[in-house]
C-alpha cells in the first residue's frame, strides 16, 4: 500500500468515526420514539419494536408534558425575536456603515461587545433589573432578553453586509 492509500484509509476511519459518533444517538432516540413502554423497558435498547407506536407516543408526550403552549411560545419567541432583533440590528447597521456618526467604530464596538464578555456576567445584574421592573418571569421580559442577546451578532453580519454596497446604490 502508498502512503497515499494509507493517508485516504486513515481519513476515511477517523470520518467515518465522527459520523457514527454523530449518528449513533439519532438512531438510539428514534428507536426509543418508535417503540412502546413496555417493549422498551423489557427489551434490549437495540431490538426492534414489532409494532411501531410513534403516533402514540407523539400523543401521549404532547397531553402528558403539555407540550402545545410550550411549542407555540418556541414559535413566537424565536420569531418575534428574530424580527425585532434583525430590524434593530438592520437599523444600526445601516447606519453605522453608510450615515457615518461621530465615532462610528466605536459604537459598533460598544454594541459588538455584548458578544465577547461571558453570558454569565450579564446574569445576576439583569435579573436585578428584571425584578426591579415587574418584567422577572414574564413573556416580554424573557423576549426582550433574547432580542436583546440576538442584537450584537446581527449588527455584526448586517454591518458587514452594508459596508459591501455601494454608497452610491444607497443614494439611488
Amino acid at each position: 500500500m502508498t502512503r497515499r492509500t494509507v493517508n485516504h484509509l486513515l481519513l476515511f476511519t477517523v470520518l467515518t468515526a465522527l459520523a457514527l459518533t454523530w449518528l449513533v444517538p439519532i438512531g438510539v432516540t428514534l428507536l426509543i420514539a418508535v417503540k412502546w413502554n413496555q417493549v422498551y423497558a423489557s427489551k434490549p435498547l437495540w431490538s426492534l419494536p414489532s409494532r411501531i407506536a410513534l403516533v402514540e407516543n407523539v400523543e401521549f408526550a404532547w397531553t402528558t408534558g403539555h407540550l402545545g403552549s410550550s411549542f407555540v411560545n418556541t414559535v413566537l419567541y424565536a420569531s418575534v425575536g428574530a424580527i425585532c432583533a434583525i430590524l434593530i440590528a438592520s437599523l444600526a447597521a445601516f447606519s453605522l456603515s453608510h450615515l457615518k456618526p461621530r465615532g462610528a467604530f466605536w459604537w459598533f464596538m460598544l454594541i459588538y461587545s455584548g458578544t465577547i464578555f461571558p453570558f454569565q456576567m450579564y446574569l445576576l445584574p439583569l435579573y436585578d433589573l428584571y425584578v426591579k421592573r415587574d418584567l422577572y418571569d414574564t413573556k416580554e421580559g424573557l423576549l426582550l432578553f433574547y432580542i436583546a442577546i440576538c442584537i450584537p451578532f446581527c449588527l455584526f453580519v448586517l454591518r458587514n453586509f452594508f459596508t459591501t454596497i455601494p454608497l452610491e446604490i444607497t443614494e439611488a
